[in-house]
Order: structure tokens, then sequence, then C-alpha cells
């Protein structure tokens, strides 16, 4: 990708300056051409712009983060395409980023700030169906103080990794987007992901920001990737022996390999780690956590012999792809063992270390002592099995998924509310031979063969979040309801303000108690169109059962 010099133009956007450069493209500081108003311009790599699949991707993805308005993000302004350059106009924040800044710059009081500000954007993002899914120092943008303002947390990058990760060209090579030292157990497993994969990474983040180095910080990426899958989190207060004790027993919840076993929110995280720190740590949080805290974390011999059965880094990594951020190692230096700290607790040998369900210990008694080499062996042998037994799990999973593929739980009730629309499973033709394929968790979008229009259909946690949805003040207009011939309730729909560049047209089912928990939307491409051509387009859709 050619790089642009300060005073040109581009888009019609006035160049003042380069903001930064990445594996996925670089960010200018820009002039809005009609505003008196400085933007942050990111244009994409050639990758990107020459796959056909990525630019839709990247195109209805940026439609949806542009629909969030929250303090704590990033906001979009506009995209499109320019000389074959997919291009973005973001809200461009003065500042600086928290992967720059210097341990002496990160006070418990700074830390604090920007954990609170950013769990409470994951939680806003996450009410829409939207996750980050790459939550990592350098993603957190921190917004300069003004006067009566202090400095405020700005999450950027929203959706940009489920772009990349959808794709089905990027998926089949194995390319994985997620910075590795801060991705989830789930994430490295090809396994369903949530809100509280999220979380898992803003728990790493605070570990980061704390302790000045990675949770699982390691020279090589098959040693990080051993960590996240099966080893437990660090004690943080091995390399800050200042902070609370309670505080690794909130990190170990945040960080547990089983999603289940976190927070329900990153919102009740950031709580956790406020009280923590103020050594006020709840009965519940420390029954949940002491497991995990108890089974010690491994010493750095014994990570070097687990990684050492890597023969080579998983093709997830994709060495030399554009995408993979730096490895940890060259990322984040490694910081020594602060004197007085407490030495590392060896696993005992023959023993697994997992994360424990709440509840459970280990055995008072020792066990039976094996003799000699046996016990080497043994020691050994549980080490090496658990991470090889992992990936060998991961690549049978993937291998199954991407021949036989399915919706997921929710995915499937949107597939059985809307029959017409939605095939049976995933990559399949849906309705004017559309193709339909997991967007979110709870999401299916399916786009026409010409990409002249998509559809996204959506499954809410309860009727109440739906109806917040179709509310959204900031994309739609004034609410109107309207007869469907297929459905016999009156159903909620909104008309966006037709663009240069899309229309859409949002529909809400609250007076339907079988499918009051769905949203439908129809967007159009590069087709503005009137009240009455809309409305006759959305009588046609098929949504009955």
């Amino acid at each position: 990708m050619a790089q642009l010099d300060i005073g040109s133009s581009f888009a019609d956007f006035a160049i003042e300056g380069v903001l930064g450069r990445g594996g996925m493209g670089s960010v200018y500081l820009v002039r809005h051409p009609r505003l008196p108003r400085q933007l942050a311009l990111k244009l994409l790599n050639q990758e990107v712009c020459a796959d056909p699949e990525m630019r839709r991707r990247f195109e209805q993805e940026a439609s949806v983060v542009a629909r969030m308005e929250h303090p704590g993000i990033v906001g979009i302004y506009d995209r499109g395409i320019h000389d074959e350059q997919l291009w973005i106009a973001m809200q461009y924040i003065h500042g600086t980023d928290a992967a720059r800044l210097s341990p002496d710059q990160l006070s418990i009081e700074r830390v604090l700030r920007i954990l609170t500000g950013c769990a409470a954007a994951l939680d806003y993002a996450h009410s829409r169906a939207v996750l980050h899914r790459d939550i990592k120092p350098a993603n957190i943008l921190l917004a300069a103080p003004v006067t009566g303002l202090e400095e405020r947390p700005v999450l950027t990058d929203f959706g940009i990794a489920r772009v990349l990760g959808a794709t089905s060209q990027l998926t089949a090579t194995g390319t994985f987007t997620a910075t590795l030292a801060f991705a989830a157990p789930e994430q490295l497993a090809g396994s369903e992901v949530d809100h509280r994969t999220d979380q898992y990474s803003l728990a790493c983040t605070l570990f980061t920001l704390l302790a000045h180095r990675t949770p699982f910080d390691a020279e090589h990426p098959a040693q990080v990737i051993a960590g996240h899958l099966s080893m437990p989190a660090p004690p943080l207060t091995r390399f800050r022996p200042d902070l609370p004790p309670a505080l690794d027993q909130v990190l170990a919840r945040g960080m547990a390999k089983q999603r289940e076993q976190r927070f329900g929110s990153c919102v009740e995280f950031a709580a956790a780690v406020q009280d923590a720190l103020q050594r006020r740590t709840s009965a519940e949080t420390a029954r949940t956590a002491e497991t995990v805290v108890a089974q010690g974390y491994p010493t750095a011999s014994q990570q070097a012999k687990a990684a050492q059965h890597f023969t080579a880094p998983p093709t997830a990594i994709g060495a030399g792809s554009p995408m993979v951020a730096q490895t940890p190692a060259a990322a984040m230096p490694s910081m020594q063992t602060p004197p007085g700290s407490p030495p590392a607790v060896a696993v005992p040998a023959g023993a697994i270390p997992s994360t424990a369900f709440p509840g459970t210990r280990y055995p008072t008694a020792p066990p039976r002592k094996a003799s000699g080499r046996r016990a080497l062996f043994i020691g050994l042998g549980s080490v090496v099995m658990v991470p090889v037994l992992a990936v060998a799990v991961m690549f049978c999973a993937a291998l199954y998924d991407s021949k036989y593929p399915s919706w997921n739980s929710d995915e499937q009730r949107i597939a059985a509310a809307f029959p017409k629309l939605v095939p049976g499973k995933p990559k399949q033709p849906g309705w004017h031979d559309t193709t339909c394929d997991s967007h979110e968790k709870a999401v299916i979008y399916c786009v026409s063969a010409n990409t002249d229009f998509s559809l996204t259909l959506a499954y809410f946690d309860t009727p109440e979040a739906a109806d917040q949805h179709i509310h959204a003040p900031s994309t739609h207009e004034q609410l109107r309801t309207e007869i469907h011939p297929d459905v016999s309730a009156p159903m909620k729909l909104i008309f966006t303000d037709p663009s240069d560049q899309y229309s859409v047209i949002c529909t809400g089912f609250s007076m339907d108690s079988d499918r009051n928990r769905f949203t439908v939307e129809i967007e159009q491409y590069e087709t503005p169109s009137n009240d009455d051509q809309k409305l006759s387009l959305w009588k046609s859709m098929p949504l009955g059962k």
C-alpha cells in the first residue's frame, strides 16, 4: 500500500499527519473536507482490499459499529472505497494509547480508571450483540484531559477483528487475528465466543498494565498458547507484592479457562477489582477462585518443556501474516521477579495444571510417591500431554466444523423463527439466493449474490433488549407500526434516512409473543429509495414461519 504524503489529499480528506502504522494498515490525521474538524482516517492493507469477501465483511461491520454511540468507543463517521482502497473515517482522539505508558505513568488509580471505562464500553457493545475480540493496551486510546474533564479511555478497532476472522479464505489458512498475548482459550481453540471472551482479554490487559508484562510471557508463541489453554492465571502479587492477594483471586476468575466460571459482565469484573484493591474481597469471589490460585503457577522451565512438543507454531499464527501483531516477547519486554517476591510454586509430579471448578480442592493427603525415574516420567508426561491433547482437540474440532458447519444454539433459534429467510445450516442459500453465515453469537448475516442488499437477523436475551435496539435514536427515524402480509400481529418498523450509499429497514416483533426477542434488518447498498419503495420491499420479505 502506497503511503500518503502530508499535504496530499485522499477521498477529499486533507492529510495532516501519520498517527500510526500496523499489520492491518495505516492511520492518518486528516482534515474534514467541509467541516472544521480533524478525523482519524484508517486505510486498510491491499490484502484486505483485494479480497471481495473481505470488502463485503468490512462494509457490513463498519455499518454495525457505526450505530453504536458511547463515550468509551471511537465513533465511526464514514467509510468507502477510493482508488480501490478501503478507508474508514473515525473520531480523532487526542492523546496516546495504554501500550505506550511507562510503569511510572501507571498508578493504581489510573489503571483502575482505564479498567472501569473500558468495562462500561464493552458491556454497552455486548448489549447490542457486538464483540470486540481484540482487547489489548494498544487498542485503548486515552483522551487527554481537558478543562472540566479528566482523562478518558476510549476503545478502538471495534469489529475489525471480527471482519478479518470471518472471511473464508483467511479461516482456511488458519490465520488468527487477535493478539496471542491477550487471546481467550476459546478463541485459540476455535470454539464459540461470547461477551466473556472480551472479559478474559480485559483481565489479561489489566494484568499487563499492573505487572508490566503479559500473563504468559514467553519467547515462543507456542508457549503463550499453552499458557492460555492449560495453565492457571499467574498470581499478580508475584510481580507486584505491594498489591493485595485478593486481586489474584479476582484475576483468576476473570481469566478462568471456562467461560462459565468468569464474571457475568465486564462491569462486574471491574467492580470486583476495585473491591480487591480496597482489600474488600467478597466471600463468593474468594470461593470461586481460591482453588485456581492454590494450584500455583508453573515455572518458566515447566512452560519451556511443554512448548518443546510444539514442533512448529500452529498454522493459526501465520508467520509473516500482516494481520498478526508482534509476539509478546517483542511487544512487551519481560520483567524479572522483584526482590522479596514469593518463589514460584512447582506443580506436584503427576498433577495436571488446570482450572478447577468452584468448590473443588486437591486432597489434603499427598498421593503415593513414585520412585525415581517413574516419578520424573509421570511429571513430564503430565506437563506435556495437556497442551498436546488440547491442540489435537482444537485441530479435530476445527476440521470437523469446517466440513460440517452448523448454527449455534442462538442462531438455531433465529433459523427456526425465520425458516423462509435463513437456511438450516451456515453457508447455504437463503431468501433471494443470499449466502447466510454467522456474524456474532446471536446474529446471522445473509448477503445477496451481487451484494446489493444484506439481511441482519438478531436474537436478544430479553424482549426489552430487542426493543431497545429498534429504538436506537442515533440511527433510526421516527417509529411506525405496519402490518405484514405474513404476520398477523402488527410490527414495529423503522426506515432510516436514505443516504448516498445505503438505507436500512429495521423490524421488531414486540407484539408477537413467539418472536419478541428477534429483529430483522434489510440494508440496501447504493440504492437510495423513498419510504413507499422500501415498504414494498419489506412486504415482499417472507417473514412467516
